[in-house]
């Protein structure tokens, strides 16, 4: 069944919301603009509701995401802005 897709699509965390509503996909696809779900027609409206509420994510460059960790282990080692700006 095709829906609209939401605005910021995780496919795993849609996975998992579907889930705790008691509709269970194997795989969330995208084609020709559309979001592919293989379901029941019994749970059309629940899966509507599900991805209207859909909370994504957005998705980090890897390189900014691992910069920002490793700046978050240096601050909680004790330190400074300015310490680790010199690094």
């Amino acid at each position: 069944m095709q829906f609209n897709i939401p605005a910021q699509l995780n496919g795993v965390t849609l996975k998992d919301e579907l889930k705790a509503v008691g509709v269970i996909v194997d795989e969330v696809r995208v084609n020709n603009g559309f979001l592919i779900l293989e379901i029941a027609d019994k749970d059309k409206s629940k899966v509507e509701q599900v991805i209207q509420d859909h909370k994504g994510e957005d998705i980090i460059d890897p390189k900014i995401a691992v910069r920002a960790s490793a700046l978050a282990k240096l601050a909680a080692l004790g330190l400074s802005a300015d310490e680790i700006a010199a690094l």
